[in-house]
């Protein structure tokens, strides 16, 4: 059972400033992953962001920093009962406006069936 869950800690953005959102990748079984595919679709507001990673032992993702400013992706490996803990720091357009919404999946590749498919995403909404 993979699953997702996000925060940003805020409720309210700042138009021209930082949020950091940080997001963990779990499995709890009852099989291990190799393969699934980690995606965040970067927000309007969002002119570009800085991702990092830091995986439990035993699992695997994106080494170093990836700056960008379109969606972001990573296939990732994670034992049962390990996690991964993503950290995106986004700017925000100094035009922005409306609701931020931002969601992360992830998915299993196909022979990983997920018995739960409902917690494979999670979604953070702020307003200006």
């Amino acid at each position: 059972d993979l699953s997702v869950t996000k925060t940003d800690m805020i409720i309210q953005y700042l138009p021209g400033g930082t949020v950091t959102y940080t997001i963990v990748v779990r499995n709890t079984g009852p099989s291990a992953v190799v393969g699934a595919t980690f995606t965040d679709i970067i927000p309007w507001q969002i002119t570009s962001w800085t991702w990092t990673c830091v995986p439990e032992l035993g699992a695997v993702c994106l080494s170093g920093t990836v700056t960008s400013s379109v969606n972001f992706t990573d296939m990732v490996n994670i034992p049962v009962g390990k996690r991964i803990t993503f950290t995106a720091v986004a700017l925000i357009n100094p035009l922005a406006g409306g609701p931020m919404v931002n969601t992360a999946t992830i998915t299993a590749p196909l022979e990983v069936p997920d018995p739960n498919l409902v917690n494979n995403s999670a979604t953070d909404i702020d307003t200006p």
